[in-house]
């Protein structure tokens, strides 16, 4: 496992961190095999957040039954509009869903809390100013932005540091070698494709780590099916998958996966997760499965190096390699 650095978190993080946004471990299931096997292998970072219905309470329960708190680098998320579209970005909806938050996750303090959506009609100011009062209150570590431009993250950046207070840690955008024709929730950014080419450069130069959720294309990339069987690819993907990543493009990209993978001896989300992680940014990739075995199948992909001329041809810039 390699590991990196994510400012104000104390502990190393995992570049694959374990995702909890998946259905078993969502319906409140014991998942003490899974986080075992995770804490083990070392994936010490889980990611959870307030609405992922009963995540929280699973891995607060597991984590209060091994006596492993200290061992995890907690990462949830709040803010989520509402279900009328009603913003949640003011300090009393922030401690609201804080609160409930490490109610269900039995701890006192999480280690990076994300904003799960953005309001631009709200200045960052107020923002900045109250993820700074939880900080002093011990109540979060550190914080970061969920799916928000890297222009509002650069402008509450500059805040911070003309007040002389903790900046943003990170920002969780999809980013996958699937390209998003349209993102498959509201509210949700992507860095992939050429329109998001200057987003990438900031996060290169400004070295905000991202936490890339939907690494595998919402399972475009599972290896459940082939680049030639589009058929098999809609049965398998939910609803949300297919609307964000179900595209002929998308299939050659996983055709030309297929065909790396098999040149390298490794599996298609070895080479997925490859080609996420050896983006030009401090990046980690949130991976969410509810089996132990498939987590341990993915770690691999942290120590493959696939060369420049590999990258392109992956991801439909040339047609060899």
């Amino acid at each position: 496992m390699k590991y990196g650095e994510i400012s104000y978190v104390k502990k190393p993080v995992p570049r694959i961190i374990l995702g909890t946004a998946v259905p078993y471990i969502q319906w409140g299931k014991n998942c003490d095999e899974l986080f075992d096997t995770a804490l083990q292998a070392g994936v010490t970072a889980i990611d959870t957040a307030r609405c992922y219905m009963r995540s929280e309470n699973v891995v607060g329960e597991w984590m209060e039954r091994r006596g492993v708190r200290d061992k995890i680098t907690l990462i949830s998320k709040g803010g989520l509009d509402g279900f009328l579209g009603n913003k949640r970005l003011s300090e009393k909806c922030i401690r609201a869903d804080l609160k409930t938050s490490l109610t269900a996750l039995r701890t006192e303090r999480i280690d990076l809390y994300f904003l799960h959506r953005d309001d631009p009609s709200k200045g960052v100011d107020g923002i900045v100013e109250t993820m700074n009062a939880l900080i002093a209150e011990g109540k979060i570590g550190a914080y970061g932005a969920s799916n928000w431009t890297y222009e509002r993250i650069e402008a509450a950046q500059e805040y911070a540091y003309k007040k002389g207070l903790q900046p943003f840690s990170a920002s969780q955008p999809h980013f996958s070698l699937a390209e998003a024709a349209r993102m498959p929730w509201p509210g949700c950014l992507t860095l992939t494709g050429a329109k998001q080419a200057f987003a990438r450069e900031w996060y290169a130069r400004s070295n905000l780590a991202v936490l890339a959720y939907s690494p595998l294309g919402r399972g475009l990339f599972s290896g459940k099916f082939r680049g030639d069987d589009p058929r098999g690819a809609k049965r398998a993907m939910d609803a949300a998958a297919r609307r964000g990543f179900y595209s002929e493009e998308n299939f050659e990209r996983l055709r030309r996966s297929e065909e790396i993978a098999e040149k390298l001896g490794l599996t298609v989300p070895q080479v997925a997760l490859a080609w996420v992680l050896g983006a030009e940014m401090n990046i980690f990739a949130v991976v969410g499965t509810s089996r132990g075995a498939g987590l341990l199948a993915d770690l691999p992909a942290t120590e493959v190096a696939l060369t420049p001329e590999q990258r392109a041809y992956m991801n439909l810039q040339s047609e060899s390699y």
